[in-house]
């Protein structure tokens, strides 16, 4: 990874594989910052695409 894409792997795999994972469960407890100027873009994009994934209670 490093910020390097992998030959045949699209980002859109691993995000899909994240939420895969969280759609088993029936509880997740997430505490990210508002402000975070210190991620990596791929920690970013994660972020941006599963918090508007959250079903509200």
């Amino acid at each position: 990874m490093g910020g390097q894409e992998q030959e045949g792997v699209r980002p859109e795999g691993h995000f899909q594989g994240i939420f895969d994972v969280y759609k088993r469960y029936d509880y997740l407890v997430v505490a990210a910052p508002v402000y975070a100027f210190g991620f990596p873009a791929t920690v970013k994009n994660v972020m941006d695409r599963f918090f508007v994934n959250l079903d509200p209670l």
